[in-house]
């Protein structure tokens, strides 16, 4: 089977996609929604902040369904995160991914999760996509710098890299709105649009009152939404 298609990540380049944009834009939920739609063929793994192999591979085998408990190895978990990859009809998409690299302010070894990344998912051509703030490429120095890592084969390899824009406006949330909530009307689609736009949640937002939809639903007879 084929890679999912994304507007974020096109056919083309999903074995090797970055996405960065600002932080509290609606990244992770557009990414959520765009891999629930996709119905199995891709995996959303929110990278942990922690620096050790074990809650890293994981978070991986918990979306992918790989069976974990409290006793699995971290060598266990690669193996079998590994086994379940290769295949290839997998899509991963890895958000937070700025934590694939050491946040400490003196890293101490070279990039553990990265070199994993590249040696054991895009040299195995596993469709891979990363989404992350900017702060991505200022981690990546740091630790280049600190340890002389040579960086060109990691950014070689990363064959698209979307450049996501600010906070959308009312005309781009428009569409979400009533995706998020098809039996809505024009007006009710509106409001939600304009409701998102102005709360701190921006597109999280959507996703709360989707959730609450049941309860907010007209009775039978009375107004539209």
């Amino acid at each position: 089977r084929r890679p999912p298609r994304s507007p974020l990540f096109p056919y083309t380049t999903l074995f090797r996609s970055l996405a960065d944009g600002p932080a509290r834009t609606g990244k992770t939920f557009a990414v959520k929604e765009w891999v629930r739609r996709k119905a199995g063929m891709a995996r959303y793994v929110q990278v942990p902040p922690t620096t050790d192999r074990k809650s890293f591979f994981r978070a991986i085998a918990l979306a992918l369904g790989v069976p974990v408990n409290l006793n699995s190895k971290s060598w266990e978990l690669e193996e079998r995160i590994e086994q379940t990859l290769h295949g290839g009809d997998l899509a991963l998409v890895l958000d937070e991914a700025h934590y694939c690299w050491q946040q400490s302010n003196r890293p101490t070894s070279k990039p553990d999760r990265v070199n994993w990344l590249l040696v054991e998912l895009v040299n195995f051509e596993v469709p891979l996509a990363l989404v992350t703030t900017p702060q991505f490429y200022h981690s990546h120095r740091h630790v280049a710098r600190a340890m002389g890592w040579s960086s060109e084969q990691f950014l070689a390899r990363i064959g698209h890299v979307e450049r996501l824009p600010g906070r959308p406006d009312g005309d781009d949330l428009l569409p979400v709105a009533k995706a998020a909530l098809p039996e809505a009307t024009a007006k009710w689609a509106r409001g939600l649009a304009a409701y998102a736009e102005g709360s701190a949640r921006h597109l999280a937002s959507f996703e709360a009152i989707a959730n609450r939809a049941p309860e907010l639903r007209p009775a039978p007879g009375g107004p539209p939404w």
